[in-house]
């Protein structure tokens, strides 16, 4: 489910960047955003900067998905032979 969301995300951008102007200018608002989130080394006043974070805490399902009844099972407990044991 998840990746089929990333890839309709990603066509939907790549669309958008089809339809963009080839040139883009320093007052576009898409690459002022693109360039504000980049993370850059060596910078001094990064941990000042306060990054805003939009995530869902459910993800969105599509409409009519039906999760099947026989998902993955996780263990809630360590077993025996592992290292978090010792």
């Amino acid at each position: 489910v998840k990746q089929k969301l990333e890839k309709e995300k990603k066509a939907q951008e790549l669309k958008e960047a089809a339809d963009a102007p080839f040139a883009r200018y320093t007052t576009d608002p898409s690459l002022d955003n693109m360039y504000k989130g980049r993370s850059r080394w060596g910078d001094p006043m990064a941990h000042l900067v306060k990054k805003k974070e939009n995530f869902d805490l459910a993800p969105v399902l599509p409409e009519g998905f039906k999760v099947e009844g026989s998902g993955f099972k996780i263990p809630q407990e360590v077993p025996k032979h592992s290292w978090l044991r010792r």
